[in-house]
């Protein structure tokens, strides 16, 4: 990729899929800014996983991501916007991890938001009965 090919390799820990479900799930842990370039996507399912074990987004200003990281830091609408968020991320990575909000993921919590849960059951039991 045009993007990849600007950033020293020291800086990125993983590019591409993980082997096991395991090896992701550390990938996300040690990790502190994920990216989508997604140019078509329904939620982002994996993104807020990697927001909920405590990334920082870096996410298109389109699709579905303008409703779920209302945060203009988190988004980019140019590639040259990407590639100097992306810069300045590297440069100044403490920072960084101290001072760019992290995304609220509770909303999406099935088992710590009672209310979510609530109201697709309830969703779910008025189609059912229709």
């Amino acid at each position: 990729s045009e993007i990849l090919n600007k950033i020293p390799s020291n800086y990125i820990r993983h590019w591409g899929f993980a082997q096991s479900k395991s090896e992701y799930e550390q990938l996300l842990i040690e990790g502190d800014v994920v990216v989508s370039t997604a140019q078509h996507e329904f939620f982002g399912v994996a993104m807020l996983e990697a927001c909920r074990a405590g990334c920082i987004p870096i996410v298109p200003d389109r699709l579905a991501y303008t409703e779920l990281y209302p945060n203009e830091q988190h988004r980019y609408r140019t590639r040259t916007q990407l590639l100097n968020k992306l810069k300045e991320y590297c440069q100044k990575a403490d920072y960084v991890r101290n001072r760019v909000p992290k995304q609220d993921t509770f909303q999406f919590e099935w088992e710590k938001n009672d209310g979510i849960r609530q109201k697709y059951l309830q969703l779910f039991e008025s189609n059912i009965s229709n």
